[in-house]
């Protein structure tokens, strides 16, 4: 790559004569259509995508690429001519911190942006300030510039990455910067918010040379970050001189058999990942093409979600043995899975295998339903199956269409293709949910699909079975968007929904933005000591079903950890029957005075909600810190009798119990055997 003062030297005559502005030449770096990487968060931007995409053949846009690309005289001439300073591309990114990421002149455009009205204080839509753009993607000499007029190495962009971590990504200098920010006190140990630290980022996105430098500053390869991922795994996922960055932690002790979180070894991650080159070489070193993740996902299946090379590694994998007709746990094969994950050529590449079209996977859901849900090519892929006759009126087992599916996960341009097809937008899915109900489910453009509906005609006062409505949907599902847009068009905040509950009770159960969307009900009227039908109030819910963040606010905004519930349950009950971070619950609420011994109306205690709701991991910590295995409620019923009605870890319940000290009755002791009856007929069936 040409140094700065190599690109300096080309653009000499360029700084000398100023180029004609309609030049085809000076306007052909508009028409540059190699992919470029600008951000962690953003990897890869095309030339249109631009947020003043009606002035492409202007100044403005003209003006961005050359911050980018060409001389300070180039821009210069630019401004000259009228181009905003300011404008911003489609990541919010200004000029200014454009230039941060050039190889040409970066400090020469900085200082001339900067005495035109340039701030250096911007920064972009991920968070992103021009420090940060600039130890990623920028110069050593850029850094040196930024950090010696005061701009701060600490301060936290994209993920809270502090700078030190952003230069771990780059392929620019990237040691050099490192060097230079810890002489000036940045911390090789930093980690960002999924808890990567700097020898995890260079795994992924950095260079050999990077991670080797790391590695001898004493950072721990065997250190886990993001979903307990270790270096070795991380490197796997790279595009980045893979093979030599997963030879050289071999070299240092790395173990090709490390798993994360999720059970995805090196093989899995690559699959999904990483290059033909990386699934071949891994297969070399004799990693099983046929193990299974949490998922039950072999490496074959996790091909076919990916877009580098999808078709290339399945090929690979499938001649070193992988199975093409291999099932997850969710009864989806390779076909489905690549309808909902998969690019539209991979799609065409298993149809061509003649893989069934028709095929059902989780709930009953075909093909051309899976496709609804994609991101990736989804009204292509519905044309692809269109073409092979597949039915497009077909619905899943709980008799949702994909109009009402792409209302709930697909994108916007898949429900106005499905709507342009003629599919009824008041026909309703499941619990009686109209489209208009389902888009206030979505995470997906849920507002933009709200209004398109409501210009075909959909009605903001839908109500579902449980009689919730959309502001009751959006709090518990959908981001804060769509609850402040739906409250904007006058829906009411204390209309009661599904038992009850009025919307700030709904809020509590989300695991999306809750505490914004509880603190922008109460801005609007909402009490926080609202409570449903049972008698269960906002702590109570977010105990049960909620985040532990969402219990912590409450807890501080004054709720009572000790206020009963249904069958006069305390929240520290509830707590036992999440999920969601359960202990963690228990914990905080125990430090706020929770009691372990508390019992409800049927002196059912912690144990027995567990045991009945709960997790695995929740029973074991409960009998670790001295709750009664052999307790009794009023009926007579032990913790044990409460696991089989569980239908979560039921058998693992009853063994743990067991070797607790647990003393299961006669007709306990045969209901276990029936479940292990039912557990084996049920593997032979999948």
């Amino acid at each position: 790559m040409a140094s700065l003062k190599d690109s300096s030297k080309i653009t000499t005559d360029e700084r000398i004569n100023k180029p004609d502005s309609q030049s085809p030449q000076f306007y052909q770096l508009q028409n540059i259509s190699l992919q470029e990487r600008l951000a962690p968060g953003q990897a890869m931007v095309h030339k249109s995508n631009f947020k003043h995409d009606n002035d492409k053949t202007g100044n403005n846009y003209a003006l961005l690429k050359a911050c980018r690309h060409r001389s300070v005289a180039d821009v210069r001439h630019l401004i000259d001519h009228g181009a905003d300073v300011n404008t911003k591309d489609v990541h919010g990114r200004t000029c200014i911190l454009l230039c941060s990421t050039s190889l040409i002149q970066p400090i020469d455009k900085i200082d001339f942006l900067r005495s035109k009205g340039g701030n250096i204080q911007d920064i972009d839509d991920e968070n992103n300030g021009i420090l940060h753009l600039a130890c990623d993607l920028g110069t050593l000499e850029t850094v040196q510039y930024l950090v010696n007029i005061g701009l701060d190495i600490n301060s936290k962009g994209f993920r809270s990455r502090s700078c030190i971590l952003a230069c771990c990504l780059s392929k620019t200098q990237a040691i050099g910067k490192i060097e230079l920010l810890r002489k000036k006190g940045g911390n090789i140990h930093d980690t960002d918010d999924k808890n990567n630290g700097m020898l995890h980022l260079a795994c992924i996105w950095g260079t050999r040379d990077t991670v080797d430098y790391l590695i001898d500053q004493g950072l721990d390869i065997n250190t886990k970050g993001r979903c307990g991922r270790t270096g070795i795994l991380l490197c796997s996922q790279s595009k980045t001189q893979a093979i030599e960055k997963i030879d050289l932690l071999i070299s240092k002790g790395g173990n090709i058999y490390d798993i994360d979180e999720t059970n995805h070894g090196m093989l899995h991650l690559a699959c999904m990942f990483s290059t033909q080159e990386t699934v071949r070489y891994l297969i070399d070193l004799g990693l099983d093409v046929n193990a299974k993740c949490k998922k039950l996902r072999t490496p074959i299946l996790h091909c076919c979600t990916s877009e580098i090379q999808p078709i290339e590694k399945i090929k690979i994998v499938s001649f070193k043995g992988g199975n093409i007709y291999e099932i997850d746990g969710n009864k989806c094969g390779i076909l489905l899975i690549a309808c909902s994950g998969g690019t539209l050529d991979t799609v065409r590449y298993l149809i061509n295998l003649d893989l069934d079209i028709n095929t059902k996977g989780f709930n009953l859901r075909r093909s051309l339903l899976l496709c609804i849900q994609s991101k990736i090519q989804a009204t292509e892929k519905i044309e692809l199956f269109r073409l092979k006759f597949a039915n497009i009126y077909k619905a899943d087992l709980q008799n949702c269409g994909i109009l009402q599916m792409a209302c709930a996960f697909g994108t916007l341009d898949t429900v106005r293709h499905l709507v342009d097809l003629g599919l009824d937008i008041s026909a309703k899915g499941f619990k009686g949910r109209t489209c208009m109900l389902l888009c206030c489910q979505s995470e997906t453009q849920p507002t933009e699909k709200i209004e398109l509906l409501r210009s075909k005609g959909g009605n903001i006062n839908d109500r579902d079975t449980d009689n919730n409505g959309l502001l009751h949907l959006a709090c518990i599902s959908s981001t804060l968007d769509t609850v402040n847009h739906l409250i904007d068009l006058g829906l009411h905040i204390n209309n009661r929904g599904e038992c009850g509950r009025t919307c700030i009770l709904s809020a509590c159960q989300s695991s999306v933005q809750a505490i914004e969307k509880i603190e922008l009900l109460r801005s609007k009227g909402g009490n926080i000591h609202d409570s449903d039908d049972y008698n269960q109030g906002m702590l109570h819910l977010a105990c049960g079903v909620g985040t532990l963040d969402a219990v912590k606010h409450l807890i501080d905004l004054g709720v009572d950890i000790n206020a009963k519930g249904s069958y006069g349950s305390t929240c520290i009950l509830y707590g036992c029957v999440s999920k969601t971070q359960a202990i963690e619950k228990i914990e905080l609420l125990r430090s706020k005075g929770g009691n372990i011994n508390d019992r409800d109306d049927r002196n059912r205690g912690m144990l027995h909600f567990a045991c009945a709701l709960g997790t695995l991991d929740t029973v074991q910590y409960l009998v670790n810190i001295g709750l009664d295995i052999n307790s009794k409620d009023k009926s007579g019923n032990t913790p044990v009798s409460f696991s089989f009605m569980s239908g979560t870890q039921s058998r693992q319940q009853f063994e743990f119990l067991v070797s607790a000290g647990a003393n299961p009755s006669l007709v306990e002791w045969l209901n276990f055997e029936l479940l292990s009856i039912f557990e084996h007929l049920y593997q032979r069936l999948v």
